[in-house]
């Protein structure tokens, strides 16, 4: 009997301390790895809380937090874009104070950029390496030269919007409406948001928009600078000094929509990034997966992210929480 006691109380034991080791991935600050979540444009920060949760989920060494709410002095005011680096400066602005929030112990921070916000965390990572461990981009606007050189000729005949039908989207949408009751009945099931998961869309309602003086509501980020930004695509992913196409040694990963339906990059653009970026792993998203794919399919995208930042190299694989198995201990 005795024998046995020792067993259990070994076992017992051996629980509690894998347990305590486990939760204190979760509850030590100072040891988790920042991860800054850059929108697509358009998608308030908040709007991926339900996505980055089950990311920390997947690997409790992870700690989200949203890059800004808006791109353009955060949703505050009206701003001209000459080029990207603009919008990069705005987020090294954010990401510099997570890194540096303890000047003796700098932390480099996980870049994780939906569409535009995958361009913006290169870009930035690229102008200050010293802040990045490594960027995870979701279907960024990134092409091959022979399609880049075609943007810019349709900008100059006033004909963007035939390459870029987001930006079309964007200049006719509503910003203000009487209510958030007719917000929730214009929105519900149709665009972009049709395939957004219940709590992603919630989000939105409840992130994506203020009140103004008179009691009716507006979207939170100024449509303007959507389309600022949007018409300095051309010429600035023409160029190669914003440090976009440039390959860098910070650990990267580019995750590229397939479906025939819903995807923004082709054949040529992922060959040519395969073969520009030579630090960066260039994988499809599973095939049903789109250029909403974080918002749409949060569960399985946090899957694939968390093991894709493990396959990289700039995450060490999770230790999740497992029960200890139960010894049997035969006695005379």
């Amino acid at each position: 009997m005795r024998i046995l006691a020792h067993a259990l109380t070994h076992s017992t034991l051996a629980t509690t301390s894998y347990k305590k080791a486990c939760r204190s991935l979760h509850s030590t600050a100072s040891d988790a790895i920042p991860v800054m979540v850059n929108p697509a444009l358009g998608i308030p920060g908040g709007v991926y809380k339900y996505f980055t949760e089950l990311l920390e989920t997947e690997n409790p060494q992870l700690k989200c937090k949203p890059t800004l709410d808006y791109y353009g002095d955060n949703g505050r005011s009206e701003v001209k874009v000459e080029d990207w680096g603009v919008m990069a400066e705005e987020v090294i602005a954010q990401v510099e104070k997570v890194v540096y929030a303890d000047k003796t112990n700098p932390r480099p921070v996980i870049g994780l950029g939906h569409s535009f916000g995958g361009c913006a965390h290169k870009i930035a990572a690229f102008k200050r390496p010293d802040l990045y461990r490594g960027v995870i981009m979701i279907d960024s606007p990134m092409f091959n030269p022979v399609s880049r050189t075609g943007m810019v000729s349709l900008k100059a005949l006033g004909k963007l919007d035939q390459v870029i039908p987001a930006r079309a989207a964007t200049v006719r949408r509503r910003s203000v409406f009487s209510s958030m009751e007719e917000v929730r009945s214009r929105l519900t099931g149709r665009g972009i948001y049709r395939k957004w998961h219940p709590e992603c869309f919630e989000a939105f309602l409840r992130t994506g928009f203020v009140q103004n003086p008179d009691g009716t509501v507006r979207l939170l980020g100024p449509v303007a600078n959507e389309i600022s930004i949007y018409d300095s695509s051309p010429a600035d992913i023409g160029l190669t000094t914003t440090g976009l196409y440039t390959d860098t040694d910070t650990p990267m990963a580019y995750i590229y929509a397939h479906n025939p339906e819903d995807r923004l990059i082709f054949g040529p653009d992922v060959l040519y990034l395969r073969n520009k970026l030579r630090h960066t792993s260039v994988v499809p998203m599973p095939d049903h997966g789109g250029h909403m794919w974080p918002l749409d399919h949060p569960e399985e995208a946090a899957k694939y992210i968390s093991s894709l930042m493990v396959d990289i190299g700039i995450v060490p694989a999770p230790v999740l929480e497992r029960p200890v198995p139960e010894q049997t201990v035969e006695c005379c």
